[in-house]
């Protein structure tokens, strides 16, 4: 698991998973906004993947709030902070791809690209040939 991790927390890859939190608007960390840590942006990605490498990385607590349904009930929203995404989208790039070159090709569930109507068309391709 270990070259996973080197790998995950690699300036390259760190790099290319940035796209999806440079604009976002909240949190870094509690008590740093994403805003204020992109002035010292290498500093703090720095940071963080030492302390994932050295074993050291804690998500931090998620920040949850209430909202009001239409139905006069609340719901009950929680986002971790961008640091810990950050983390989870690292490593999601190095290991999705080492699940999708096992996993069998009429497997929908939780991947990318793949979409309940293509589960459903590929059950009426197997309903049409007799398969089930």
């Amino acid at each position: 698991m270990g070259k996973y991790l080197e790998k995950a927390m690699s300036p390259a890859v760190l790099n290319h998973v940035w796209r999806y939190f440079k604009n976002e608007r909240g949190l870094w960390c509690h008590g740093i906004s994403v805003e204020e840590m992109q002035s010292n942006l290498i500093k703090h990605v720095g940071l963080l993947s030492e302390k994932v490498l050295a074993g050291k990385y804690q998500p931090e607590r998620m920040n949850c709030f209430e909202i009001d349904k239409a139905d006069g009930k609340k719901r009950l929203i929680c986002s971790s902070v961008v640091q810990d995404r950050l983390v989870q989208r690292a490593i999601l790039t190095v290991i999705e791809p080492l699940g999708e070159a096992i996993f069998h090709e009429s497997s929908f569930g939780y991947r990318p690209q793949c979409t309940v109507d293509m589960a459903v068309a590929k059950v009426r391709e197997w309903v049409q040939k007799d398969f089930v």
